[in-house]
């Protein structure tokens, strides 16, 4: 799959938000922000997929540890992510999340995706804002994502 595909994909999708010129930049990279949440997404020509990447906030320092098992619980099997990642960028204590998928996909299935990943990292920042909430119980990581809605 080429840059000229996902450069269709982010063309047409800008279009339907009334951004004409939403495009790659000469790094591969395309930053987008919703509301107060930052969306990066980046074409990694070498393997013809899609890196979708937001930083959510930093880890809190008081239950630290309920946060963290709350975020594991979360990345087993994807139950809480949707077949992305959360993971805390070393030193800085800020937690990530990625989503790594093939870049042939149709404009209706990318479309599907950032909104999935764009509702996630409000739902991530959002418990992160919060320490964590509660200590996790079984199911609780689910967050928005339904089982099997990854593209």
């Amino acid at each position: 799959m080429s840059a000229q595909h996902v450069a269709s994909l982010l063309r047409e999708f800008g279009k339907s938000v009334g951004m004409d010129d939403l495009a790659l930049d000469e790094t591969g990279l395309c930053t987008l922000g919703f509301d107060e949440q930052i969306v990066n997404i980046h074409f990694d020509e070498r393997s013809s997929n899609l890196v979708l990447f937001a930083a959510l906030g930093s880890l809190p320092v008081e239950g630290r540890e309920r946060a963290l098992a709350l975020l594991m619980e979360a990345n087993l099997f994807w139950s809480g992510t949707g077949g992305a990642t959360l993971a805390l960028e070393p030193g800085a204590n800020v937690v990530m999340l990625h989503h790594q998928v093939r870049a042939d996909m149709e404009q209706a299935d990318f479309e599907a995706l950032l909104q999935q990943f764009v509702d996630l990292s409000d739902y991530w920042s959002g418990k992160l804002a919060d320490g964590g909430g509660a200590a996790p119980t079984t199911g609780e990581a689910d967050g928005p994502v339904a089982p099997g809605m990854r593209v």
